[in-house]
């Protein structure tokens, strides 16, 4: 026998209970089964199911408990409304699971005997519990989401650029951390600062279509040899992009825009300003700075303090001026990631010469 609530005020004390527990949980079984026994523990249903819309993959890719048959067509009509809770003629609740983005991402169906729902304390009940079970599972399915694209994106890459040497794995590890530091100070999403994390890290997949020859050289390129090179961007973006993936299309993003500048004078189109993303604003700063204070066969590592002050005294110039004054502000979290991820210790103690510093001696190009 199921033991049920025996007031509203438990009722809804047990609820605000269920937001903190679920805040505990990472897998979806676990949280649908939790959801589903709270909602027949505090309302008058006779039975519950949940079933979670996949909107990466556009399927349906879960339900729970009875099995019950919730048709491709109940749940797009769902999709289309922006109502939390709809009551159906046949003795049934579907209540909305909502994206941050006001998507629906699934459905709770209660079986009830219950007419008038609407106005009722319960159905403020199910509203706050709709609006757990929303934040929780748009959540979880973001994280298996990020975690499988990542995978798939690590293996085939990792398959693409075994044989060459293009960047460190440190280098991009490092180009990540800093990535995100900025992305969170700046206010961006949650979501997209999860995502940055990891499409920051293909910013260079292009140099995979770059000749060896021209790719490994250890010298300075020539004119014809720098116009190749600055092809990487574009066959990065050719690779990377898919519309119908937010994580694939912000790598094609960053792969195609992380070499532009502030004032215009980057490639590969020459956009400036915030015509050029806020997640390739971000990367190019931060793949820069890491460059200079990073050795390489073409040159020495920068010193900590020279390579900031080149990063400040850009500002406006190469840098977007907001995303300076964030990296300057948080320069501590930049510093920590710096002495825990670095490659190569040894850095050259004097700061360039005004020709390296005013050139931007930090690359081949």
């Amino acid at each position: 026998m199921k033991m049920r609530c025996a007031t509203w005020d438990d009722k809804f004390k047990a609820t605000l209970q269920l937001g903190r527990v679920l805040l505990k949980e990472k897998n979806v079984n676990s949280i649908s089964e939790t959801i589903l026994h709270h909602i027949e523990n505090t309302c008058d249903v006779t039975s519950s199911s949940i079933w979670l819309f996949d909107k990466y993959k556009n399927t349906l890719i879960f339900h729970s408990t009875n099995r019950e048959d919730l048709t491709n067509s109940i749940f797009l009509n769902v999709k289309k409304c922006q109502d939390i809770i709809l009551l159906h003629n046949d003795g049934y609740l579907l209540i909305n699971i909502m994206s941050r983005d006001d998507e629906s991402i699934g459905v709770i169906r209660i079986m009830t005997e219950r007419k008038d729902i609407e106005g009722s304390r319960e159905h403020d009940l199910l509203l706050l519990i709709s609006s757990f079970a929303s934040l929780i599972l748009d959540n979880v399915l973001l994280t298996l989401h990020v975690g499988d694209i990542h995978k798939k994106m690590i293996e085939k890459l990792s398959m693409a650029t075994r044989y060459r040497d293009i960047e460190s794995n440190e280098h991009m590890l490092r180009v990540s951390l800093y990535s995100k530091v900025l992305a969170t100070h700046s206010n961006m999403k949650r979501d997209d600062v999860r995502i940055i994390e990891i499409a920051s890290q293909f910013h260079d997949a292009g140099k995979i279509g770059i000749p060896d020859h021209i790719l490994n050289k250890n010298g300075k390129f020539t004119p014809e040899e720098s116009s190749v090179m600055k092809n990487h961007p574009v066959i990065g973006y050719n690779i990377l992009n898919d519309p119908e993936d937010k994580i694939l299309q912000m790598s094609a993003r960053i792969s195609l825009e992380h070499h532009e500048r502030w004032d215009g004078g980057g490639y590969p189109k020459g956009i400036k300003g915030n015509e050029i993303s806020l997640e390739g604003r971000i990367v190019g700063l931060v793949d820069v700075f890491d460059a200079l204070t990073s050795k390489r066969v073409y040159k020495e590592a920068w010193s900590l303090s020279c390579s900031k002050a080149y990063i400040l005294e850009n500002s406006g110039t190469i840098f977007d001026p907001e995303l300076v004054q964030i990296f300057d502000l948080h320069f501590d979290e930049i510093e920590k990631i710096y002495f825990l991820n670095q490659e190569n210790k040894s850095h050259v103690e004097q700061c360039p010469t005004s020709e390296e510093s005013r050139t931007g001696r930090y690359q081949k190009v």
